[in-house]
């Protein structure tokens, strides 16, 4: 069973790296946001406004991404539990929206190597082989990847609609803000009882990512098999107090998905560090094309 379905640890991981790394995009800030002496006290509402007016000088950023990931399947009876750790150095620009991702995989004493490219609504992803695979991006615009809207100054105002939706600026178990090591810690946990829609997105998301390269990798798993539930996910976002740079992300999935005969739950925790702006071009290698 491991055999089969090495390939879509894999997808599973560059799958929720896309949502962590399109939502990420719009919680970046500048190191020349407004006033960065002033010391004033500020509330949630704030600290996302600063941090939306910083980002628009930023064009692209580049990521180091580390986690694990937990499965438990169930093909036709026969169960097994495998964790696996990854290491992915990310690349993104906003305008064009592009992403690229290099790192690896360890699985069961193998490190098995990861690398796909997103441009233009194509995905392409580099099989353990060394082969290629390509796929459009299924029913989702790279501008809404993530689960995410048109651009990545809306996912900030995703993060102001759950401010409205609970209760203004006050703070809850749902979202909340707090403040260490000269930074603001901004925490959201959402299930489908605090958000069905935005759960929605993440599915879709999640799914789109995957779809294309189940078809080309050779798994026996037909796309309109694949069914995902997300039940929670929070995320833990680190925003520097003086410039509104994001320093850290940390976010946690938990999640169902049946493909036909192949029932699994997942737990994946990912931590991902801003390693500075990203300035180049993002191209697919011509042997991928």
């Amino acid at each position: 069973m491991k055999q089969i379905l090495r390939p879509f640890f894999i997808l599973l991981i560059m799958a929720s790296l896309v949502v962590a790394g399109c939502g990420n995009s719009a919680e970046q800030g500048s190191a020349d946001a407004e006033n960065p002496e002033e010391k004033k006290e500020l509330g949630l509402s704030d600290v996302l406004s600063e941090a939306e007016k910083a980002l628009q000088e930023e064009k692209g950023f580049s990521y180091a991404a580390s986690g694990t990931q937990t499965m438990s399947m169930d093909l036709g009876g026969q169960k097994q539990d495998i964790e696996q750790t990854f290491n992915v150095d990310m690349d993104m620009t906003t305008d064009p929206l592009a992403m690229q991702m290099k790192g690896s995989m360890q699985m069961m004493g193998q490190e098995i190597p990861m690398e796909m490219y997103m441009v233009d609504n194509m995905i392409y992803q580099k099989t353990p082989t060394g082969a290629w695979t390509k796929g459009q991006l299924e029913g989702l615009d790279m501008s809404q990847m993530g689960g995410q809207t048109q651009t990545p100054n809306q996912v900030l105002e995703q993060l102001q609609k759950f401010l409205e939706k609970f209760q203004g600026d006050q703070q809850n178990e749902n979202i909340k803000m707090s403040k260490e090591d000269g930074a603001y810690v901004i925490e959201v946990a959402v299930t489908e009882d605090v958000d069905a829609e935005y759960m929605k997105q993440l599915e879709d998301a999640l799914r789109s990512t995957m779809v294309p390269q189940i078809e080309q990798s050779g798994l026996p798993i037909n796309k309109d098999d694949v069914d995902v539930k997300v039940n929670e996910f929070t995320q833990k976002v680190w925003i520097d107090e003086n410039n509104f740079q994001q320093k850290k992300v940390e976010q946690s999935m938990k999640a169902a998905i049946n493909l036909g005969e192949i029932q699994m739950d997942v737990v994946q925790d990912m931590t991902m560090d801003l390693k500075g702006k990203f300035e180049g071009t993002i191209t697919v290698p011509e042997e991928a094309k």
